[in-house]
């Protein structure tokens, strides 16, 4: 997402950013590289047995976060049935599939914009 550092820089001023991942080793070292470790007021990452998909769902429900960022759809499916609100990125192998119509797809983080203000006056 080439647009991620402009848009997190702006999503920073409103809200307090949290990185989940399901990845088992820590995206620190890519973060920084990619000059994208200083907009996160935390890091998570998976070190649990659960499976990537199932490790988010526990980790957000203790969270309680007012949206979720995926690129993964089946991840984003599972997440939309439990009641989080989804923003999944658009690429080509998940664009093409039926999924909960609660999911939000986006082509960029800037798309999010609007649904968010809207999540941010519901709550």
């Amino acid at each position: 997402m080439s647009d991620a550092a402009g848009y997190l820089d702006k999503l920073q001023s409103d809200y307090s950013l949290i990185l989940v991942t399901g990845r088992r080793t820590s995206p620190n070292n890519w973060l920084k590289r990619n000059e994208l470790f200083s907009y996160f007021s935390k890091i998570i990452w998976n070190t649990t047995n659960f499976q990537s998909a199932h490790y988010k769902l526990n980790t957000l429900s203790t969270l309680n976060p007012i949206a979720h960022f995926e690129d993964d759809p089946r991840t984003a499916e599972l997440l939309a049935q439990s009641g989080v609100t989804v923003f999944l990125r658009d690429w080509p192998k998940n664009r093409n599939l039926h999924l909960n119509g609660e999911i939000i797809r986006i082509t960029s983080l800037a798309d999010a914009s609007e649904s968010l203000a809207d999540l941010m006056k519901s709550n």
